[in-house]
């Protein structure tokens, strides 16, 4: 299946998937097909395209047009990698939040919500009598400098992908639900919790226009109660992907950071969603200081996106870029302007482009409207004065210095010690995995045994026994599910003990004719002789022989 553009709302389309653990699930059967590279390219790339009339234009209007640069982007080896470990990330994590398996999706929407009554009135959050699922949901940490391209490049590889599908059928069984296949949050500046769960029911209303946020993220809820709704909808709606940007403002975070970080990982743990976060290498202080024990270490993977070197990427990347021109001259490409771009903005992308944007709007007021190594460099001096320490000291690898400028100083020594290593969420949630299922069988128990008396008392089956009746509704139970309604569950039962009713009647009819034929042969002494046998009284066998009528059938 191929969306040739990945709208935002779509129908489920269902195709076969070629790795049989993909197979028989709908969220992953309605996703597109996994991506090659030249998927990649024609998705990812924006290329503006300059025509041969544009030049010929007012300035004022090309003024305009060079704007269009702001928008270039192109895949390179990096973008390669996140586009891998999304697709595994966004289908592995549905493996384990099938919804076919109703009966798995209902208690743990019944989980919740004993948690909504618990912790209404609570500033706090429990996760103890929710079970891990056997996820495979894995947490990606994307590191780099400011302005490198990581939101742009999340943002456009998300987008590849339908934000909402819409189920209705599959496999002929009804399955109406929203599919969100992803969505994209910025931590809080406060990196307030409560915040944050406010951030999300807006995000969601706005792609389902729903009204969650109203409904849950009213400032007089607690904590405790928003980040359960969170976690049901969450749920409810199949979230594949949840991409949280600038994860280092929790750096600056008045509470504690660790409580949203927890919360994070109660998301993958026990709802099963994958993360990406997304920050500056500010973070790593959070990430590495707090969180490097975590259990799910193995689960946990981190691409760390420094400057592009100069080579064989930035060499296409600059060739690219240069060839988008709106001036009257168009000053040809060469090695020396690769190396000055190079030079000014020390291989971090978002400052090249914008290098080169206001370098030709410069030149827009010059008499030959030319671009020269004179004007590159007093674009760079004047225009982009506010990151002139940042590129000098880059230039001169002033780690001391380049401390003073958190967004993109990055650390080299705490570089090289996690190079090798996966930035890992905390886990300090206790498990008691055995609770919520230790209760779901008392609940079940309760049903089964409420169900069978009101159908015991309906006097209906003659030949059933309070213990054949339990059978049957637990069967049915079985089946249907503790959250089935009640009344379902019950002409379910009595549908099936009619059935079991007429084979053992059926069965008693057989016998009893067996018995008579007996009793023409040899008599009533017969009965007697088999009762005495059997260690039976005598009632028994008159009863099944159709002698006597059974009490059953007399009314008063």
């Amino acid at each position: 299946m191929k969306y040739e553009d990945a709208d935002r709302i779509v129908n489920a389309v269902y195709t076969e998937q070629e790795l049989e653990e993909y197979n028989n699930n709908p969220l992953i059967e309605a996703l597109p097909d996994i991506f090659t590279e030249d998927d990649l390219m024609e998705k990812f790339t924006i290329y503006p395209t300059v025509n041969p009339n544009d030049c010929q234009k007012p300035a004022h209007i090309r003024f305009h047009m060079i704007q269009r640069l702001k928008h270039y982007t192109i895949p390179w080896g990096v973008h390669r990698d996140l586009e891998r470990n999304i697709s595994s990330m966004l289908r592995r994590g549905y493996m384990s939040r099938n919804p076919v398996n109703n009966l798995d999706f209902q208690n743990r929407l019944f989980a919740i919500n004993q948690q909504v009554e618990q912790e209404v009135d609570k500033d706090c959050f429990n996760t103890d009598q929710l079970n891990d699922i056997q996820s495979s949901a894995l947490t990606l940490s994307l590191i780099g400098i400011s302005g490198i391209g990581k939101t742009t490049a999340i943002e456009r590889l998300l987008k590849m992908y339908p934000q909402v599908i819409r189920h209705t059928k599959y496999n002929n069984v009804d399955l109406v639900r929203d599919q969100v296949v992803w969505i994209k949050l910025d931590c809080p500046f406060d990196g307030s919790l409560k915040t944050f769960c406010q951030s999300f029911f807006k995000a969601v209303d706005d792609v389902l226009g729903t009204r969650y946020y109203d409904k849950f993220g009213n400032a007089r809820n607690s904590r405790g109660k928003m980040m359960i709704d969170m976690e049901r909808i969450a749920t409810i709606h199949s979230i594949g992907i949840i991409a949280i940007d600038e994860m280092q403002h929790l750096i600056k975070s008045r509470t504690d950071p660790e409580e949203l970080l927890n919360f994070l990982v109660t998301l993958e743990n026990k709802i099963g969603v994958p993360l990406v976060l997304i920050g500056t290498f500010k973070v790593l202080e959070v990430l590495t200081k707090e969180l490097r024990q975590s259990r799910r270490a193995t689960s946990q993977s981190s691409i760390i996106w420094d400057r592009m070197n100069q080579g064989p990427e930035w060499n296409l990347f600059t060739k690219l870029l240069w060839k988008l021109q709106w001036l009257k001259n168009p000053t040809p490409y060469n090695q020396k302007f690769e190396d000055l771009i190079y030079e000014e903005s020390q291989g971090i992308t978002a400052i090249a482009v914008n290098l080169f944007l206001l370098s030709q709007v410069r030149a827009l007021d010059t008499e030959d409207e030319k671009i020269t190594e004179k004007i590159i460099r007093d674009t760079a001096k004047k225009d982009l004065f506010m990151v002139r320490k940042i590129i000098e000291a880059l230039k001169n690898n002033d780690i001391d210095n380049l401390k003073n400028y958190e967004d993109v100083a990055a650390d080299l020594n705490t570089i090289i010690r996690d190079k090798g290593e996966t930035i890992v969420l905390q886990n300090k949630i206790k498990e008691h995995a055995n609770s919520l299922a230790q209760f779901q069988k008392i609940e079940k128990r309760t049903k089964v045994e409420i169900i069978t008396i009101e159908i015991t008392a309906m006097n209906m089956f003659a030949n059933l026994s309070f213990k054949d009746i339990e059978e049957v509704v637990t069967s049915v139970v079985t089946q249907m599910g503790i959250k089935e309604d009640d009344n379902k569950l019950k002409r379910e039962a009595v549908k099936e003990a009619l059935h079991l009713d007429e084979q053992k009647a059926d069965k008693k009819r057989k016998k009893a004719q067996m018995v008579k034929q007996k009793v023409d042969k040899e008599g009533l002494t017969y009965l007697y002789k088999k009762a005495t046998a059997d260690k039976k009284h005598i009632y028994e066998l008159l009863d099944e022989s159709g002698y006597i009528k059974n009490s059953k059938e007399f009314t008063i």
